[in-house]
């Protein structure tokens, strides 16, 4: 079994496809109960795969916080991660094409 494996199952759907109906978040091992966006604290507003009304406050507010452009229709795609093929780093070379085709937005995290 290699590293990972299942973990971008929804991604790797949605990539193959093209589709717009897939949506999935990975967890990667962290505590879903403590990251929970219906009851997390630290985030601008709740939401959850019910309600997905606060989500468009969150990427606002995180644009915001950020300094990026606020564009609630534009994707918003974040890595954070080491730049290494164990965490998907060829996935996102493979992928970077042709969502530059598009509008987008890239987040990624800073190397301390």
């Amino acid at each position: 079994m290699g590293i990972g494996v299942g973990l971008l199952k929804v991604d790797l759907l949605k990539y193959e496809c093209k589709c717009d109906a897939l949506v999935g978040i990975t967890n990667n091992g962290i505590d879903v109960s403590e990251w929970d966006p219906s009851s997390d604290e630290h985030i601008a507003c709740h939401y959850s795969a019910d309600d997905l009304a606060g989500k468009v406050q969150c990427k606002i507010s995180l644009q915001k916080e950020l300094g990026l452009p606020i564009r609630p229709d534009c994707p918003l795609i974040g890595f954070f991660g080491r730049l290494d093929y164990q965490k998907g780093i060829d996935l996102i070379r493979l992928a970077v094409p042709e969502l530059l085709e598009d509008d987008v937005q890239f987040v990624r995290n800073r190397v301390w």
